[in-house]
């Protein structure tokens, strides 16, 4: 069993990375920064011209237009908030409150992903230091006018109640296989029971009380509720079996590094599933069944002695592509590539594209999951659902015995981090804006 220390430095090791790593992050691709007509094939479009200043780096040379989250780290004072860049912010944000921007598309889907987003850059903004030396009249004027429109884009309950579940639609495609290929390892595949809660899949949480994946949910500041499922390859009923064998051997134990615990076996699938959360026209916190990122990890070894990390699991992940999702394709749910330089990461503080910022070895997604999760070897201690008193802040005191993976319900953990996010400054923050009028 690892140690907590071992398993922090693992954790630390596989997030300390930005946009990209190295000479990736430095490689000319600048198709990728280019507006190619996201909310409309004009591409001077209000909206498209909306997105482009917020998702694209002027710096950058290697980034993409259409990542799930915009390009900010906590510690990014120079972007939007100075400069060329401030002014250009505050420019179409003027000129979307001015020209009725709102208006020009009806779409729900569109505006339920642009509210989102300026929604992600508002909390961004409202989590800058008062102490930082970034300029407070700028960051009031971004913040004030990013509230405006976030209001303007409100969804009314229709509105939020015809988006459409783009998992299952990705499914219904049946672009990708269903379950997991053994003879090939890297061939990604899309379940589409993942959410039924008949199906195979479980739902699951650890033990500390609050939101599932409680430092997933913190970083991205609780606009992004997350789900974590387990399914065991004998399906549901196993899954459930095992649930209980492992929660009763782990209240049995009493020392921590001295705990027997069961084994899951090979074929095992633990996924990470991220949705996305939208502001209605009253205000709330609503959930659509809009799917962000899927993660998932499948056992192809397991026990204490693997030592072969590299191989033990097989790992996938599919991110959202706006305009894939607005055309229809396969819910616009997109495969990562082995080879994909790994995106915005937890706890990365630092901009990639500072002239300092420091650069991991790990270059790809892949890579940064197998690092990580291979920290608590090919165990049920690779789940951090379960071993929270590793990671989760407040729980490294933690008795082993109190260690839980308990089934539960998608709808209640959604709420449950719908609740959280309401207690959090950048929220209150926007609702005072909002209730003042910005």
């Amino acid at each position: 069993m690892k140690t907590y220390t071992t398993t922090l430095l693992c954790i630390a090791l596989t997030f300390l990375v930005g946009v990209a790593t190295g000479e990736t992050a430095r490689e000319k691709s600048p198709e990728n920064n280019e507006i190619r007509g996201i909310y409309a094939a004009d591409t001077s479009h209000l909206w498209n011209r909306l997105h482009q200043t917020f998702f694209v780096r002027p710096e950058a040379v290697h980034g993409d237009a259409d990542s799930v989250d915009p390009p900010l780290w906590r510690d990014t004072s120079g972007f939007l908030l100075s400069g060329p860049t401030h002014q250009a912010a505050i420019a179409v944000l003027d000129e979307f409150l001015s020209k009725d921007g709102a208006a020009k598309v009806s779409d729900p889907m569109k505006r339920a992903v642009l509210q989102h987003d300026l929604w992600n850059v508002f909390d961004w903004c409202a989590s800058i230091d008062s102490n930082s030396n970034r300029p407070e009249g700028n960051v009031a004027a971004l913040q004030s006018r990013l509230a405006a429109v976030i209001g303007q884009l409100a969804l009314t309950p229709s509105d939020i109640a015809v988006l459409p579940d783009n998992l299952a639609s990705a499914g219904a495609s049946q672009t990708f296989p269903t379950s997991y290929d053994p003879e090939n390892p890297k061939t990604p595949f899309l379940p589409a029971d993942l959410l039924d809660p008949k199906g195979p899949w479980v739902c699951v949480r650890g033990a500390v009380p609050g939101a599932v994946a409680p430092v997933h949910v913190s970083y991205y500041r609780g606009n992004s509720p997350f789900l974590v499922f387990m399914r065991l390859p004998e399906g549901r009923q196993a899954t459930m079996q095992y649930l209980s064998e492992l929660n009763r051997a782990s209240a049995l134990s009493a020392e921590k590094e001295t705990t027997e615990l069961p084994l899951f076996p090979v074929g095992t699938t633990v996924a990470l599933l991220r949705q996305m959360a939208v502001i209605d026209t009253t205000g709330k916190i609503r959930m659509t069944p809009l799917t962000q990122t899927l993660q998932m990890r499948v056992y192809r070894q397991v026990g204490d002695e693997v030592t072969d990390h590299e191989n033990s699991q097989a790992v996938f992940k599919f991110s959202l592509k706006r305009r894939d999702l607005f055309a229809e394709q396969c819910g616009g749910l997109t495969p990562v590539d082995w080879s994909e330089p790994i995106k915005i990461s937890l706890l990365q503080r630092n901009d990639i594209y500072h002239p300092k910022a420091s650069m991991s070895g790990i270059k790809t997604v892949m890579q940064s999951c197998i690092a990580c999760h291979s920290c608590g070897g090919a165990t049920i201690h690779s789940v951090f659902t379960y071993k929270q008193d590793d990671w989760v802040p407040g729980a490294h005191s933690m008795a082993a015995n109190k260690l839980r993976l308990k089934p539960t319900d998608s709808a209640i953990e959604n709420q449950r981090t719908v609740e959280e996010k309401t207690k959090r400054p950048e929220w209150k923050r926007l609702i005072g804006l909002l209730d003042d009028g910005a």
